[in-house]
């Protein structure tokens, strides 16, 4: 992209850097804020936008596994039910 000096500021920039840190590693959420920082420049914006994709990745598996612990739940507590 010809960034000698480091990541700008500017939008188009900044943000295919902070996508290319997150899919390498997409649940290590320190790794991706590593690698945006060692780009140079101006790092704490791509360190942010790429620590939030990541960040939002772990959310996502949160999020499911407690669906599945809902859907295994009511499933028990169905068969607890008449008619046996």
């Amino acid at each position: 992209m010809g960034l000698e000096k480091g990541v700008t500021g500017y939008a188009f920039h900044t943000v295919p850097v902070a996508l290319h840190a997150c899919p390498s590693r997409p649940a290590d959420y320190r790794w991706a804020v590593l690698a945006a920082i060692e780009c140079g420049g101006d790092t704490d914006t791509v360190a942010a936008i790429g620590g939030g994709i990541s960040g939002a990745g772990a959310v996502k598996v949160l999020l499911r596994n407690v669906f599945f612990l809902g859907v295994v739940l009511t499933h028990g507590l169905r068969r607890l039910l008449p008619p046996y």
